[in-house]
């Protein structure tokens, strides 16, 4: 009976034990926290110098860029000859060729757009405009969905609630109209074909890899880099897909406001 108690003490602490399969997230925190301690370092003998009067001001401004460019020089990478980056790249598409490399897009599932684009590429970040009411949410749930067929995906909205999310993407998924969900009630039911519908439809859904954050409640980026960062980590714990979409909706909203531009919002996401 002992050793059976013991078990989930023995559980929880092999999941609070730093492991390999997040050992370079670990080693960012390590960086970030020590570049913190130096810059902090710089500034305290800068306050110092500061009042030392018999310092000049150039000088002092001089030696704190000095200092502190040395807190990010290691964050900066050397110049690589054009050579040796054509020869990778020459060799990247050789393997993708042969099938050894994956490709630099994803598909989003949407045939006419995936014929045109050829997809995503990776990495990259994709910036939907249009005017209101165009269906501009509606196609990143769709192409969250279909990507998530491959792999996991994430969806911010600073508009929607988790609620209307759901309730937008099964109306989606079953292709049942939003209005008979929201208004189903004792006095108006679904009809056993619009119930079926409406689980088949589910079922599918709750089978992808897909988690939604509430971002109405004022999430910024740094919210949204942080809840990725924990969603990679437990996904790979889990033995999960990686995220590898996110769709935030929409960029005005994540600068606190609607009428900014969307430039600030890019800078950061990129």
């Amino acid at each position: 009976a002992e050793s059976s108690e013991k078990i989930p003490f023995i559980s929880e602490l092999m999941l609070g034990i730093p492991t390999l399969t997040n050992v370079a997230w670990y080693a960012d925190i390590v960086r970030s926290l020590a570049k913190r301690r130096r810059l902090i370092a710089a500034s305290e003998s800068l306050a110092v110098s500061l009042h030392d009067t018999y310092e000049d001001a150039a000088e002092l401004i001089q030696r704190f860029s000095r200092e502190s460019a040395g807190v990010t020089c290691d964050a900066l990478q050397a110049s690589r000859p054009l050579a040796d980056g054509i020869s990778s790249y020459v060799d990247d598409i050789a393997a993708r060729m042969d099938g050894a490399a994956r490709s630099q897009y994803v598909l989003s599932g949407l045939a006419p757009l995936d014929e045109f684009t050829h997809g995503f590429r990776r990495g990259s970040l994709v910036v939907v405009a249009g005017d209101a009411s165009q269906g501009k949410t509606s196609f990143g749930l769709l192409v969250a969905r279909n990507i998530a067929n491959e792999m996991g995906a994430m969806l911010a909205s600073y508009e929607m609630t988790p609620y209307q999310l759901h309730e937008r993407m099964l109306s989606m998924e079953s292709g049942l109209p939003s209005t008979s969900l929201s208004s189903a009630s004792g006095e108006r039911q679904l009809s056993e074909w619009e119930w079926a519908t409406m689980m088949g439809a589910a079922n599918r859904l709750k089978g992808l890899q897909i988690d939604v954050l509430d971002a109405t409640v004022g999430a910024n980026v740094d919210a949204l880099e942080a809840e990725w960062a924990l969603l990679t980590s437990r996904r790979e714990r889990e033995g999960g897909r990686r995220v590898g979409c996110v769709v935030v909706d929409y960029l005005q909203l994540m600068t606190g406001n609607e009428f900014s531009t969307i430039a600030p919002a890019t800078r950061a996401l990129k």
